[in-house]
């Protein structure tokens, strides 16, 4: 996402990302799988202490509780997949 601002934030985030699909491939000789998620807002105490108790969204956009990213993250185990979004669709179409 482009967040004015967040710019450096956003930019270790993409890093951690080609980082993850490089060790996908590289670990997979191995049997060692690594997957992917890409999380929008979680509900955490993370928002309280950084916004005083604010979780900001987008207007259209899902605030996740952590049992639903758990959740997500418990079905990349399961199923092995590269990546899995809980991106709000307005975020990943391009414009």
């Amino acid at each position: 996402m482009v967040l004015p601002g967040l710019g450096a934030y956003a930019a270790s985030k993409a890093a951690l990302n080609m980082l993850s699909a490089t060790a996908r491939r590289e670990l997979a000789a191995d049997g060692i799988t690594v997957s992917t998620i890409l999380p929008f807002v979680t509900a955490t105490e993370f928002h309280q202490t950084l916004r005083a108790g604010q979780v900001v969204s987008a207007a259209d956009s899902p605030v996740h509780s952590a049992d639903h990213v758990a959740a997500a993250i418990l079905d990349l185990i399961h199923t092995g997949n590269a990546e899995t979004s809980l991106l709000p669709e307005s975020l990943t179409t391009a414009h």
